[in-house]
């Protein structure tokens, strides 16, 4: 499984690991990529949570711990992308709880793109 998003983070998964792979902060030419790899089986609690708040509104992406690290990633994730996402990570056997994936409230509440 591989996307792409709007914050500029390429999303990589498969069975033994998960990438991130980011422009480095204030990178105006995107030339400079930093890229994390997590062992999936180190990946602890993957959720989609609110990341930060901007203007009184949340921001939501995953969330996960890895090595006793939070991890912060896909920030402006949509709730049907990150339901497909979590459910991708499932099958890979990744620790997704087993909780809704995505809060049904999130799912009414988002406007039509």
């Amino acid at each position: 499984m591989r996307l792409a998003y709007p914050s500029d983070e390429v999303f990589r998964a498969d069975r033994s690991s998960l990438s991130i792979s980011r422009v480095r902060w204030l990178d105006v030419h995107n030339k400079r990529w930093e890229e994390r790899h997590f062992p999936l089986a180190e990946v602890r609690e993957i959720r989609y949570r609110s990341l930060a708040r901007l203007r009184g509104a949340s921001i939501y992406g995953l969330l996960f711990i890895s090595d006793g690290e939070k991890c912060r990633v896909l920030p402006g994730l949509k709730p049907d992308d990150a339901e497909q996402i979590l459910l991708a990570l499932k099958s890979f056997g990744a620790n997704v709880p087993d909780n809704p994936v995505v809060p049904n409230k999130l799912k009414k509440n988002q406007s039509p793109n």
